[in-house]
């Protein structure tokens, strides 16, 4: 694959002020592609069943879609249901925590960011 994973942590030039003012965010962190925005960005956490029912799982895809057409970041855990249906609708900037499946699809389109490589 063509991408490659970087690594950031306190202290570098480049990790997040935000970071740096809020306690229990993490020390290190792997990322692809700009990560600028992590200082100024507006996120919204789109989270909900892994078992959703079909209304649910559109419900999720259009709240991704809406959220990053204005221009928040989706934040949630990659379980499969809801938060991969936001995932899906939003695929604009992602703030990931934790790699899964979905994890290869989306480093070719947006951003990754996760604390495991």
């Amino acid at each position: 694959m063509g991408y490659e994973i970087l690594a950031c942590q306190k202290g570098d030039r480049l990790y997040p002020k935000r970071f740096v003012e809020r306690n229990g965010l993490p020390e290190k962190f792997f990322y692809k592609g700009d990560i600028s925005f992590l200082n100024d960005f507006r996120a919204v956490a789109v989270i909900g069943s892994r078992n959703a029912l079909k209304d649910s799982i559109l419900n999720a895809y259009m709240s991704g879609q809406y959220a990053a057409m204005e221009g928040f970041v989706v934040v949630n855990g990659l379980a499969v249901g809801c938060d991969t249906a936001a995932l899906r609708g939003a695929l604009r900037r992602l703030l990931i925590r934790r790699p899964s499946g979905l994890s290869l699809r989306i480093i070719s389109r947006g951003k990754l960011l996760s604390m495991n490589r």
